[in-house]
């Protein structure tokens, strides 16, 4: 999963669905992308999830405009974040893109089809 703002919003109501059945082991990695930490919505809900859910979901924040000691990543989602922060491409994984569509059109969708992931593969909210 990659999101930028209020993108998160159709990706939580999907990370609520699958993290409360215990049957449902889909792995999740989301990147959250935003201009600044105070603009990261429901952070505390997303970690909340992270540490009950460890060995299933994980999260990689990035912005635009860092506070110092900041410990996520500093600018847009770049080719390189995707492949240190998402899981490989593979028969079972699909990418579920939302966000404002530059980033989408312009970083996302290329930066994943370059580390092999096939199109159909990448879904676009």
């Amino acid at each position: 999963m990659v999101c930028g703002g209020t993108g998160l919003t159709p990706m939580y109501q999907l990370l609520k669905h699958i993290l409360k059945s215990s049957s449902d082991k889909t792995k999740i990695s989301l990147v959250f992308a935003n201009q600044t930490e105070s603009d990261i919505l429901m952070r505390d809900e997303l970690e909340q999830l992270r540490d009950q859910n460890q060995s299933q979901f994980r999260i990689w924040y990035t912005v635009a405009n860092p506070p110092q000691n900041w410990n996520y990543s500093v600018g847009y989602v770049d080719q390189k974040m995707l492949e240190e922060h998402c899981y490989p491409a593979g028969e079972n994984t699909v990418n579920l893109l939302c966000g404002p569509p530059m980033m989408i059109q312009n970083a996302c969708v290329p930066s994943l089809t370059a580390l092999g992931h096939k199109r159909e593969s990448i879904l676009i909210f």
